[in-house]
């Protein structure tokens, strides 16, 4: 079965031009907008509890937990039961440590909102819960807050007669620490880097860019998603409200990713370039046929983003060569997609690009430290085993040395060759969760009962080991490589998610960051170089996003341009932060 629908949406206009697609397409955006992500329910540590301290905003309701001395991120979000990304997503000071007398907004859970204040629910606007301390008035609650004790009685009828100790009153508007920001996302608030130092110089090619160049500043995209359109007559949106039952997985990741494209084309709109989309939906094809009506489409794109797979991004990219056309892939990890097709933009580097980014790290920090490779027989890890070892002497210029790195095969011989009053740093490649698990927990009492310093580096697949204990990787300073990672203290970031709420009453979720990342960067792209050569000019700088890195390097002059942009995060306070420059 071929391509089921297209759909085509001008910019500057609030209608989209198409058929029933459409209708399908603006029905379940709507519905997610609904419901934002449910947590992972974990038991709570007996020594902290839940605040009473609350607020509502745009509609949401949040707890307003103060931090108290000897509380970790980590024992927060299990007695609140989320996850500590969601805490940090929401509180931008948070992400590298918190501190006794810190408010944090807390989602709240569907169920908890029968705790609230009947009273209140039906209120509208924005605001949030006081707990009325002893010796004070209704008089000096309102002042102390900037209001007239009419507004606050507004809110708060019962209180006509006074208040007492204890009483939670609504106050209208937002606390100082969190209030809503809705300005577009701008291009120079996003951090540039145009100094490259880690890989060789890109291979530069008389390759053209496509031939549709702007005459009136206009830009066309083309999109393919998987929204299974069809199908969509079965759902029933009542029971989805009512959480009787769960919005379709597969339909939700192309609609997130498509809503962060849809904030790019805003943010790109009030900066002056107008942008013409053609999305289509790839469905439940395993492989896709290109009708006509779509190649003609096709043949105008400036640029194409996805498919999202790798079985139906091959047919798509063999088009776009043919015609000249960028062509991105989003998720695909595969060098292989790039053998063949100079076209070809792979936006997510592949495990050999971390590893091999992540020993430049330790090269350029460590060069003089105890360097230690944990090796085994296994032939991936060797792989990755000796693309570490390269990486770490090329970066120090001592490719002839055997004592940069030393490779160990058992935990005896690290315990051996520890060294006092260095920094010993540890390699490790095996991402067996037993055995992943088994390893840092007799790393952990080593270091305690030695007190050597000790720094590990591991797996990006390390962050699914659910067996690992948190407080292994917190003593260990683990770091790992990661190629996605959301910076909440950017202001372009911060701007991108109050948009992001306004625009869709939830929260953007990772695939929202990557379509908008993605989106955002190649029109910004276009609208700087669209006159010239985009394809040779765009791989210039290293870009950081609202949650990826784009610094694309082209490996021989046939093939196709990865991104080497890889994020090396430390485990620190029970949460991730960012190490690299």
């Amino acid at each position: 079965m071929g391509i089921v629908n297209s759909i085509m949406c001008k910019v500057q206009r609030t209608n989209c031009d198409a058929k029933s697609a459409i209708c399908n397409l603006q029905f379940i955006i709507c519905f997610l907008a609904l419901f934002a992500n449910a947590a992972y329910a974990q038991p709570g540590p007996g020594d902290i509890k839940k605040t009473k301290s609350s607020a509502v905003i745009d509609g949401v309701f949040y707890y307003l937990h103060t931090v108290e001395k000897g509380q970790t991120l980590y024992s927060i979000s299990k007695v609140y039961e989320v996850k500590v990304e969601e805490i940090t997503s929401l509180n931008a000071d948070a992400v590298t440590s918190i501190k006794p007398g810190q408010i944090l907004k807390i989602p709240y859970k569907e169920k908890e909102k029968a705790n609230m204040p009947k009273k209140n629910l039906q209120l509208k606007g924005d605001y949030f819960y006081y707990k009325v301390e002893q010796g004070e008035t209704l008089y000096g609650i309102a002042q102390k807050h900037g209001l007239k004790v009419d507004e606050v009685l507004k809110y708060n009828p019962d209180a006509i007669d006074g208040v007492k100790t204890g009483d939670l009153l609504a106050i209208p508007g937002l606390p100082k620490e969190i209030q809503n920001t809705n300005e577009p996302v701008n291009l120079n608030d996003i951090k540039k880097d145009k100094e490259i130092k880690q890989v060789k110089p890109e291979l530069k090619t008389n390759t053209s860019f496509n031939g549709n160049q702007p005459t009136d500043n206009e830009f066309r995209m083309a999109v393919f998603l998987p929204f299974y359109l069809i199908g969509l007559d079965n759902i029933e949106p009542e029971k989805i409200k009512k959480n009787q039952t769960d919005f379709p997985e597969k339909s939700r990741i192309a609609v997130e990713f498509y809503n962060g494209i849809l904030l790019a084309l805003d943010s790109m709109k009030k900066q002056g370039l107008n942008v013409t989309l053609d999305v289509f939906d790839t469905g439940n094809d395993s492989t896709i046929k290109l009708s006509e009506e779509t190649k003609s489409k096709l043949s105008l794109a400036d640029c194409i983003i996805g498919p999202l797979y790798t079985n139906n991004f091959s047919l798509i990219s063999a088009y776009a060569k043919q015609k000249n056309i960028p062509i991105i892939s989003a998720l695909s990890q595969n060098n292989k997609i790039l053998l063949g097709n100079e076209w070809v933009i792979k936006a997510t580097p592949s495990v050999i690009t971390q590893v091999e980014q992540m020993a430049f790290y330790i090269g350029n920090n460590y060069a003089t430290e105890n360097i230690m490779m944990l090796g085994n027989n296994n032939p991936k890890e060797t792989v990755y085993s000796n693309t570490i070892k390269n990486g770490i002497n090329t970066t120090v210029k001592n490719k002839n040395s055997t004592d940069t790195v030393m490779l160990v095969n058992t935990l005896k011989g690290i315990a051996d060759n520890l060294k006092p009053g260095k920094i010993n740093i540890i390699i490790i490649t095996n991402s067996n969760p037993s055995q992943t698990t088994d390893l840092l927990s007799k790393l952990n009492k080593m270091k305690d009962g030695r007190k050597d310093s000790i720094l590990v580096f591991g797996m990006n697949a390390w962050q699914s080991i659910e067996s690992i204990d948190i407080e292994y990787l917190n003593n260990l300073h683990v770091h790992i490589p990661e190629t996605h990672f959301v910076n909440y203290t950017l202001p372009g970031v911060k701007q991108l998610i109050a948009n992001y709420r306004t625009k869709y009453k939830t929260e953007p979720t990772e695939y929202s960051y990557h379509g908008f990342d993605l989106a955002y960067y190649f029109m910004a792209a276009y609208k700087k170089y669209g006159e010239g050569n985009i394809m040779e000019n765009f791989v210039a700088t290293n870009w950081q996003g609202s949650h990826s890195g784009y610094w694309f390097y082209k490996s021989s002059v046939e093939s196709g341009y990865e991104n080497k942009s890889v994020f090396i995060l430390q485990y620190a306070n029970s949460t991730l932060i960012k190490v690299n420059k």
